[in-house]
């Protein structure tokens, strides 16, 4: 009979049993211990991991370290200034968040953010370090010099006092006491300026409170080693203004204080003892004997207050009860005296219990509501007799005591809580003392306000009258150049046009002026051809030798010179050099000063000779081409010219016919 037999495993396609591959080991295998979860992560792992975390990973990491039981990161040092490290968020990235199908990818996924949330948390401790090193090399500042300072008063005291038990001190007594005095001020004014820095590094301590650093390892850093002497207490010690006896802790001005208070007994004890007045105590001890015997001090202005609005709450209960009574009377009869006794007798009450309840809110909302309904109680009474009565027969009092009832709880209502809690007399003094300084030194700053506004008007208005002055005085700067300018430009247009219209002939400039060492009084000489018996040939007269004329051929080459140049400054053009190129308007004005050099005017042949003797540069044709325009200027054509060229040749001749 055949059967089925049950295989294990299932067969595979050549009927042999079918073997599962081995799977490969995990990257991060999680187990979970009594103190929470363990990882334990391949190199492999350990790669895909970092791999993941690269792009979150902070760019002040220099070096990861690993080590059997744990990582450690190396990073760049911190200055303390920057912001705080945070760990960043992952809960967007797929490879990173939460939620994974797979035992493995889950383990690797929460190993990741481990290590990362590891990796800034020691980021974030060593730049807590770093703020905490910040902090206080910014604050420290003279705290060293302060400290000293102290040590130096405190060893001064200790000299002062130590001197007082010695037997010369006998004979200057008072003088040691008052050294003593001065050397305790001093000690307690440098204690006071240590604790002001003292005061200010207690609080960089309790801000870097969870720094890995402690107080003296964070001075040193700092670079304050010394600081293991310095006496800091917590930030809140120095605050306080009240010290137990057998506190340790205390601000370094507590401890010079007592001091000084022992030392004040000691002193004043032998001085009781030896029958020798200590003088500060003494009167110390006088004043207060005197207070002893002084009568209280005036109330204040809170008890002020409320004594008076207490005398108006007992007027108006009186009133209540005179007025309530009569209209209860004929209805409840002698009844009625205890029933608006105690209704206006509550009401006082309650009012007082109200004020001493103070600030406490709770406590005083139950008399608070209590006063209230007796308070219409009360007022209702009248109220209701009003208007029982109908009109015609009011009463004045039967009018006014609802009115005073309500308007007397509604005063304790405003009032009560505007007078703000009792306190002691020393208090009081402290704060009116504050509010004067604080009084003083606003009206300061309305003075130095006032002061600097009118200042600044004051300066508004001179740089208004200096802008002004300085416009005025441009203004006629620019107006004495402008008529200036206009009168010149007027005057050379008339120069111009009067050289242009009017040439001076060759005689004035031939004139001879005196010169300093050289003058001789002569009468001028007279032109050549008007006198022939006084004069030679070339216009001398006898007596004048070859040196004279020479002398005046070197005068004249100057007067040339110089009429030149005047001719170039009204053109103009530059002054024309001998043997340069000259440009037309050069050109222009050697042949303008050329022709009217002598009288009559050169001819063209004459004034070309004349240039060309003078060593100036031109072409023959620049030339011509300047003297036709020259002559077209004077209104004269070449005929004219040519005539007077002739003119001219004729009576060169004359002389050679007069001889022949």
């Amino acid at each position: 009979m055949a059967s089925t037999i049950a295989l294990r495993k299932p067969l595979d396609d050549n009927g042999l049993p079918h073997h599962d591959p081995t799977p490969p080991p995990a990257l991060v295998t999680e187990t979970s211990t009594a103190g929470g979860c363990k990882f334990q992560i391949t190199p492999e792992g350990m790669t895909e991991i970092f791999e993941r975390l690269r792009p979150y990973l902070p760019p002040y990491l220099k070096r990861v370290q690993h080590s059997t039981y744990a990582l450690r990161f190396e990073f760049a040092p911190f200055t303390g200034r920057e912001s705080d490290p945070s760990t960043p968020d992952t809960h967007t990235d797929p490879k990173l968040a939460y939620g994974s199908d797979d035992k493995a990818e889950r383990a690797l996924r929460r190993a990741a953010r481990g290590i990362l949330d590891d990796l800034y948390e020691q980021a974030r401790q060593q730049w807590r370090d770093a703020a905490y090193v910040a902090d206080l090399q910014q604050t420290v500042k003279d705290t060293g010099a302060r400290w000293q300072a102290y040590e130096r008063e405190n060893k001064a005291l200790e000299s002062a006092y130590d001197y007082l038990r010695t037997p010369a001190a006998a004979t200057d007594w008072p003088s040691a006491l008052s050294r003593l005095v001065d050397a305790q001020e001093r000690a307690l004014a440098a204690a006071s300026a240590f604790d002001d820095r003292a005061w200010e590094i207690a609080r960089v301590h309790d801000k870097h409170l969870y720094a890995d650093l402690g107080h003296h390892a964070a001075l040193a850093r700092a670079g304050y080693p010394e600081a293991t002497d310095w006496h800091i207490t917590l930030a809140e010690d120095y605050g306080s203004r009240y010290y137990s006896e057998w506190s340790t802790c205390m601000p370094l001005t507590e401890r010079v204080r007592r001091l000084i208070s022992q030392q004040d007994t000691h002193v004043t004890k032998v001085g009781r003892l030896s029958g020798t007045a200590t003088g500060l105590t003494e009167q110390r001890r006088k004043t207060v004997s005197k207070r002893e015997w002084t009568w209280p001090q005036a109330p204040s202005p809170r008890g002020m207050v409320l004594s008076v609005l207490g005398i108006v709450t007992l007027g108006v209960a009186i009133l209540s009860m005179a007025v309530s009574y009569q209209i209860l009377e004929p209805r409840f009869g002698a009844w009625a005296v205890p029933t608006v006794g105690a209704l206006d007798a509550l009401w006082v009450v309650f009012q007082a219990t109200e004020i001493l309840s103070g600030n406490n809110k709770s406590r005083a909302l139950r008399v608070q509501i209590a006063g209230l309904a007796l308070t219409v109680i009360n007022a209702a009474i009248p109220t209701a007799d009003l208007i029982m009565r109908g009109s015609g027969q009011f009463e004045l009092a039967v009018i006014l005591t609802p009115i005073a009832i309500v308007a007397t709880k509604t005063a304790w209502l405003i009032t009560l809580p505007s007078l703000g809690r009792k306190v002691s007399a020393d208090t009081q003094q402290a704060i009116a003392h504050k509010r004067q300084l604080v009084a003083d030194q606003l009206e300061t700053m309305e003075a130095e306000a006032a002061h600097r506004i009118e200042l600044l008007k004051l300066a508004t208005e001179l740089e208004r009258r200096v802008a002004e002055a300085e416009t005025e005085y441009r203004k006629s700067v620019l107006e004495q150049q402008q008529a200036m300018t206009e009168d010149l430009h007027t005057q050379a247009e008339a120069t111009a046009q009067t050289i242009t219209e009017k040439v001076l002939p060759a005689s004035v400039a031939a004139i001879r002026l005196p010169e300093l060492g050289q003058w001789t009084p002569t009468a001028p000489a007279l032109p050549a051809g008007r006198d022939a018996s006084g004069t030679d040939g070339r216009g001398r007269h006898a007596g004048q030798d070859d040196l004279a004329s020479d002398r005046d051929g070197e005068r004249r080459t100057g007067r040339d010179a110089v009429a030149l140049a005047e001719l170039a400054a009204v053109a103009g053009v530059p002054t024309p050099q001998h043997g340069e190129p000259l440009t037309d308007g050069q050109l222009d004005v050697v042949l303008r000063h050329l022709r009217y050099r002598d009288d009559p005017p050169m001819s063209q042949r004459k004034a070309g000779a004349s240039f060309r003797q003078a060593g100036f540069i031109g072409s023959e044709e620049r030339v011509r081409r300047a003297w036709n325009a020259l002559l077209l200027k004077e209104g004269l054509d070449q005929g004219e010219e040519a005539d007077t060229a002739d003119d001219e040749s004729d009576r060169e001749e004359e002389p050679e016919d007069a001889d022949a």
